[in-house]
């Protein structure tokens, strides 16, 4: 994905503050979709998504920086009780994890996917 956004910005343009605010969009539009759609990130997205939002959500409204930590818990909580524990755990780090397990043992996720 990081490889993607990286050639997309050089051909057209993209400035460095730009792609920073594209790859927190881009992440946070991963687990958006994923939420709802009958298919689940992959290891390597999970890979991604924590690498934009730890470096990149810092530019972001406290607002926004906490829809995108609810997301990211609800995200890591799902895969969670999907046996998907090596991703959950990529995006449920340490200052996730209570909420991440919270929602889990719960069912509290931000979207339920219904089988299609």
């Amino acid at each position: 994905m990081q490889d993607m956004l990286d050639q997309a910005a050089a051909d057209t343009g993209v400035t460095a503050d730009e792609l920073a605010w594209l790859r927190v969009a881009t992440a946070a539009k991963l687990m958006e979709l994923a939420g709802y759609r009958p298919y689940e990130i992959a290891h390597s997205d999970c890979d991604f998504i924590a690498r934009a939002v730890d470096s990149d959500a810092i530019r972001l409204s406290p607002e926004n920086r906490a829809e995108i930590a609810k997301m990211r818990a609800a995200t890591a909580a799902r895969l969670l009780r999907s046996g998907l524990v090596r991703s959950a755990m990529i995006l449920g780090k340490t200052n996730h994890l209570p909420q991440t397990l919270l929602r889990a043992a719960t069912g509290r996720l931000y979207w339920t996917k219904h089988p299609g």
